[in-house]
């Protein structure tokens, strides 16, 4: 059935203009971090990670379940998109360190 992002992109979103986009900013920076939407409710993050390197799922402690972290990782990498690790943010127990 063809790529599953290409008829729900606006035209921001266009994968030559995000190609285009990210070549510039590789031209004047050694590394780039992108922060990207959720990738179950919205296609945003898929199409970034296809002209990134390597991606990192970002999951809340007490919010993300491994179904939904497992669903969000097959997404990705059904479009290519090599998803290298996992962090987990909202630790409630890391807050008596004073940062996380």
């Amino acid at each position: 059935a063809g790529n599953p992002i290409e008829g729900d992109l606006t035209s921001v979103l266009r994968p030559t203009a995000i190609k285009e986009l990210f070549d510039s900013a590789r031209s004047m920076f050694q590394t780039l971090i992108v922060d990207a939407p959720p990738v179950l409710p919205v296609y945003d993050a898929m199409v970034f990670g296809q002209h990134v390197d390597d991606t990192v799922l970002v999951v809340r402690c007490d919010h993300s379940r491994v179904q939904t972290i497992d669903q969000a990782r097959g997404r990705l990498e059904s479009v290519g998109v090599r998803v290298m690790g996992l962090v987990v943010a909202g630790n409630p127990s890391a807050a008596r360190y004073g940062y996380y």
